[in-house]
């Protein structure tokens, strides 16, 4: 017997089917409203984020602007970055990988916020390496038409449609999601995907900082007893960004040896390098290999790197213990009181590694537990505790490994901590400044620069200026301060509260393996004549002077059945007179004449500038005189 249906079942059935109407109704209003933001036609089809008005945007590294056909039918990876953020590095060491892996697949746009300084975009490109087009975003004209708002840093995904295909914060993105997001495009628009090699041409920054011997210069180490050319000496280990080299010089400024892709050490490759530690008793260095997330070991004695600390090893960790997931970008080592213990921080959060060199294990992770997980940007160890800071605050890691806050300032932006029985010393780069704290009243003040001023004077502790200080050590009655935006190193006489330059003088002739470059490279070809007089003319600009400190040198250079002989050598003296004869060159042979020239203004404390002299000499009988005019 087939039962009734009641009045009461049917209104619960139409009740029902209501509610699965209501939930279809807003399921495809969801997925219109989605459709639309990704489909936005301010950005939809050949990518119209290149096509604003002049004024809206400005190529900043471009030797031609792009244009919308170029990047049509391609994967794009838009990067909104914010200069200021603590996500910044996080962001390049993405995108560094990114490009690695998929090459000319994917073509990388930054985009800049339009309160960014062109110099300070400048600085930025410069500093990390950017090769790739940047765009400055004039009117906020890109971030609108992306609907982003306030969410940068971020990476967004444009499929080859033009349209979104996903936005990533960089406080929550990672390398493996954007590249299997990526892969999936691949495959998706396999037959449809332009993935032609596009030529993008970025030129060099031709600013005066092009000249300078240092560039960005980060960290300092002091090590007392180096090993160099069979004595020890005292030397300071400098982390030049610019170059992603160290370099090695003594407390008096010259460089005795540089680590980087063309020394004498193998297989080194730096990838935006930072804190610098050196460990007396084995005579060993530490390297925070920030973009190539790892610590690093050089070994002297032996002339070897090795990786001693890296992502898959705080991998393990984490998932051994539970913990959350994080990128790996190290960036300041500090030893505790035991020597074969270190602490590394994180660049990208407020993490605190324990790490054990002879185990080589992790023992544990701490934190300060700074709801902002503002990063810690330096360590600094004195009277059994290890004191460090980070943008805004100043804390003390007792042996039990406890954290304490003593110092907090929300309009600070430390950069490097020193600690002894004078007091705190802390940098500060929004100040520009170096400021003194007393833990005993809790004083902060400050000790030296003009607060807020930025620029080059030297001098009186009150009167010196800084550019982004980022480091300070003390040897012996002198604090050294990496002086980073004016590509410099400042002494401090903490005796007589004065400041001065340390002029950086780089090593004096041409090595063994430079003469076999230059003769792999050389490829001229009929050179004529024979016996002509030749002379060099050195021109210099008002007021401007060879430096008589520094090692200038010009090497002639005779190249023959792939040998090289330097068959005239002048040294600064001769380089100052600014006229140089060249002996007579010979008939059906190969010359090169290459070298470095120092100078500098006619003013004290003025910053060394370096000419790289590298010239193909073809000899004329047609003219008396041939003269080569060297330009400074």
């Amino acid at each position: 017997m087939v039962k009734k249906i009641t009045k009461k079942d049917k209104d619960l059935l139409l009740f029902f089917l209501c509610i699965v109407i209501i939930i279809l109704f807003v399921l495809n209003l969801v997925n219109k409203i989605n459709q639309n933001y990704q489909k936005d036609p301010k950005i939809n089809k050949n990518h119209q984020l290149i096509s604003k008005k002049s004024t809206d945007i400005s190529w900043i590294n471009m030797m031609y602007d792009l244009k919308p056909e170029d990047l049509q039918s391609k994967i794009l990876l838009i990067e909104f970055i914010d200069y200021s953020n603590q996500n910044l590095l996080k962001t390049i060491n993405i995108s560094q990988k990114i490009q690695n892996h998929f090459q000319d697949q994917v073509i990388r746009i930054q985009v800049t916020p339009n309160d960014s300084q062109h110099q300070q975009i400048i600085d930025q490109i410069t500093k990390y390496h950017i090769n790739y087009p940047v765009i400055r975003d004039n009117n906020s004209a890109i971030q609108a038409s992306f609907h982003i708002g306030q969410q940068k840093p971020s990476f967004i995904l444009l499929n080859p449609d033009g349209n979104i295909e996903k936005i990533y914060p960089v406080s929550k993105a990672n390398y493996q999601d954007i590249k299997q997001d990526i892969d999936n495009l691949i495959t998706r628009y396999q037959e449809n995907l332009n993935d032609q090699p596009l030529e993008i041409i970025t030129f060099k920054n031709k600013s005066k900082n092009n000249n300078l011997i240092l560039k960005y210069p980060i960290k300092l180490e002091f090590a007392p007893n180096f090993s160099h050319k069979n004595q020890e000496m005292p030397v300071i280990f400098i982390s030049n960004l610019g170059s992603n080299e160290i370099f090695i010089i003594t407390i008096d400024g010259k460089i005795i040896d540089k680590i980087g892709n063309n020394s004498q050490i193998e297989n080194v490759n730096f990838n935006l390098l930072h804190d610098l530690k050196y460990n007396k008793e084995d005579k060993t260095l530490l390297v925070a290999d920030t973009s190539n997330n790892t610590i690093s070991k050089i070994d002297f004695k032996n002339n070897q790197i090795s990786n001693i600390l890296s992502q898959g090893q705080i991998d393990q960790y984490i998932k051994q213990n539970n913990l959350k997931k994080f990128t790996f970008l190290p960036n300041n080592i500090e030893f505790l009181a035991k020597k074969d213990q270190i602490f590394i921080s994180n660049i990208t959060n407020s993490k605190i590694i324990l790490f054990d060199l002879k185990t080589k294990e992790i023992i544990d992770i701490l934190s300060t537990d700074d709801q902002q997980n503002l990063p810690i940007q330096d360590f600094n160890k004195f009277d059994q505790n290890i004191y460090l800071i980070d943008k805004n605050n100043l804390y003390k890691i007792n042996e039990d490994r406890q954290i304490t806050n003593i110092l907090e300032d929300k309009e600070a932006n430390f950069s490097a901590i020193y600690a002894d029985d004078t007091g705190i010393y802390l940098l500060d780069k929004n100040q520009n400044s170096i400021l003194k704290f007393n833990q005993e009243n809790n004083d902060l003040s400050i000790y030296a620069g003009q607060k807020n001023q930025k620029g080059l004077k030297l001098g009186k502790l009150d009167q010196t200026q800084f550019n982004q200080p980022s480091d300070i050590i003390s040897i012996v009655d002198r604090f050294f301060v990496s002086d980073s935006y004016n590509h410099r190193l400042v002494i401090i006489d903490r005796k007589n509260q004065e400041s001065s330059l340390l002029d950086i003088l780089p090593q004096l002739q041409i090595s063994k393996k430079q003469i076999s470059t230059l003769i792999k490279d050389f490829h001229l070809k009929n050179i004529t004549q024979s016996n002509i007089d030749t002379k060099i003319n050195i021109t210099l600009k008002k007021d401007w002077k060879i430096n008589k400190n520094a090692p200038s040198f010009l090497n002639l250079i005779s190249i023959n059945d792939n040998k090289g002989k330097i068959i005239k050598h002048f040294n600064w003296q001769e380089i100052t007179s600014l006229n140089l004869e060249l002996p007579k060159l010979q008939d059906q042979q190969f010359y090169y004449l290459t070298g470095t020239i120092y100078y500098c203004q006619d003013k004290q404390n003025a910053l060394c500038h370096v000419k790289k002299i590298s010239k193909k000499i073809k000899t004329d009988q047609s003219e008396i005189n041939n003269l080569i005019d060297i330009k400074l």
